[in-house]
């Protein structure tokens, strides 16, 4: 949620100034979620916030209609980093890192490096738990977020009230459990720069 809140704002407030991608990773459909499916997702988001279409990106859709392929993977990472290196202020975000396909990590963390070779602003959520994750990120600037007990009281107010149909003693007494077996703990996680 902090997350969506955070790309409603930068596409609402910002739009002049920077161009915003994201990409949220989800461990369900996690063979479905290619790095050819990322760079496709982001190159369309990328495009949207664009008045030109990059000349390139022409030559690959007549190529493609001639020849009737899909443009390589490569070829169209080519032309996303092209357009976020002629529009300073790109900001890319990625969230739920931590699931995302083992297959996609070899190619994943030589985009990030390009995406930093291009001034691209990157900003990267999910539980840093594993190995992989670290190593994709090449040491980045965490942030961690943990809630407090107003968050998750907070959270489940809102939730119970819209969702549930209980009493409120009810409600009470499941809120109150569901505070003490938190301890503060909700699934929220580190962001990183």
């Amino acid at each position: 949620m902090i997350r969506s809140k955070l790309i409603d704002h930068l596409l609402e407030q910002r739009a002049d100034e920077i161009r915003v991608a994201y990409y949220y990773f989800d461990y369900s459909h996690a063979d479905a979620q290619t790095f050819e499916e990322i760079v496709r997702c982001l190159l369309k988001q990328v495009l949207s916030q664009t008045a030109l279409v990059p000349s390139g990106l022409e030559g690959l859709h007549d190529n493609s209609i001639a020849g009737k392929t899909r443009p390589s993977t490569s070829s169209l990472m080519k032309i996303l980093l092209e357009a976020i290196e002629n529009h300073p202020g790109s900001m890319f975000l990625f969230d739920a890192l931590d699931e995302s396909s083992q297959r996609t990590w070899p190619e994943f963390a030589d985009f990030l490096v390009k995406l930093a070779s291009v001034r691209a602003k990157v900003l990267c959520a999910g539980r840093l738990n594993t190995e992989e994750v670290r190593a994709c990120l090449l040491a980045p600037a965490i942030l961690s977020v943990s809630a407090v007990k107003e968050d998750v009281s907070k959270y489940l107010s809102e939730r119970l009230s819209k969702v549930w149909q209980y009493t409120d003693w009810l409600k009470s007494q499941i809120s109150n459990h569901l505070e003490a077996k938190a301890e503060g703990r909700l699934p929220f996680t580190n962001i990183c720069f």
